[in-house]
C-alpha cells in the first residue's frame, strides 16, 4: 500500500453541447403521427369501475339539482314573514332633531306597540317600514305605564301594513325557543335568538319574561316571538 493515495483524474466531458432533432432521430425528426400510429386502439375508453361510475352518477345529479333550493329552516321562514311588521321609531324633540331610537311592530289590530319609554320624551316621531318608508306617529291609543307599553296610530294607509302581528295572552314554557327582531343600536332589521330563561314577579310589572337572547340599545319595543311567530313579549 502506498504511503500516500492519489486520487484519480477523470476527463472533463462536454456536458452543454446541444444537439438537433435530425442529430437525434434522423430523417423521422419532422414527421407527425397520429395517436392511432403511436398508440393503436388504446385510446378507446377502458370500461369504468362501479366506483368511478357511481360518483359520475352523483355529479350528474349535483349538477342538475345546484339551482334547487333546500328544504328552509323553520325559524327562518318565520323570521321572514315576521319580518316586515317590525318598524324603526325615531325620535325628535322641538327642533327636530334625532334624540333617540327603538323598535316596535305593527298588531293584529293595525296599530304600533312599542315601549312606554321609547315615546316618553318625544315632540314628535316617525316610524321607518320595513320596505324603506317614512310615517308620522299620530296618536296615542293606550298606555300601560305600569308594563312600560304604548299603542300608538300611525298615518299609514291600511293596504301599505304588509304584514301583523298576534299578541297572545298565554306565558311561554321556561326553556322554549324565542327569536327577536328590532334595531339594536340602530342596525336596522337585527335578529337574536335564545331561550326564555326564567319568568318573574315583579313590582314594577305584572311579569318579566327573562330571555337569553343578546340585547342591545335601540331594542326597546322589539317583539319577542315564540316558535309559531306570535309575540310573547316586548323588550323592554
Amino acid at each position: 500500500v502506498p504511503d500516500k493515495l492519489v486520487p484519480p483524474t477523470h476527463e472533463k466531458k462536454n456536458t452543454k453541447k446541444t444537439y438537433t432533432t435530425e442529430e437525434l432521430f434522423g430523417e423521422d425528426a419532422k414527421k407527425t403521427y397520429t395517436t392511432e400510429e403511436l398508440f393503436g386502439t388504446t385510446m378507446e375508453q377502458t370500461p369504468r369501475d362501479a366506483y368511478s361510475n357511481n360518483i359520475a352518477l352523483k355529479w350528474d345529479d349535483v349538477i342538475k339539482t345546484t339551482m334547487e333550493q333546500p328544504p328552509r329552516d323553520v325559524y327562518s321562514t318565520l323570521i321572514e314573514k315576521a319580518m316586515p311588521a317590525v318598524v324603526k321609531i325615531i325620535v325628535y324633540n322641538q327642533k327636530y332633531e334625532i334624540v333617540s331610537q327603538g323598535t316596535g311592530f305593527f298588531n293584529q289590530e293595525g296599530y304600533i306597540i312599542t315601549n312606554h319609554h321609547v315615546l316618553e320624551d318625544a315632540y314628535s316621531a316617525t316610524i321607518k317600514t320595513f320596505d324603506g318608508f317614512y310615517y308620522n306617529i299620530l296618536n296615542v291609543i293606550d298606555v300601560d305605564t305600569k308594563n312600560d307599553l304604548i299603542k300608538v296610530s300611525v298615518d299609514i294607509p291600511k293596504d301599505q301594513i304588509q304584514v301583523l302581528l298576534n299578541v297572545t295572552n298565554y306565558l311561554p314554557e321556561v326553556g322554549s325557543k324565542i327569536i327577536v327582531i328590532g334595531n339594536p343600536l340602530g342596525l336596522e332589521r337585527s335578529v337574536s335568538d335564545g331561550i326564555v330563561s326564567s319568568i318573574r314577579g315583579d313590582n314594577n310589572y305584572d311579569f318579566i319574561i327573562q330571555i337569553t337572547a343578546p340585547i342591545s340599545p335601540g331594542s326597546s319595543g322589539s317583539p319577542v316571538l315564540n316558535a309559531t311567530g306570535e309575540v310573547i313579549g316586548i323588550v323592554s
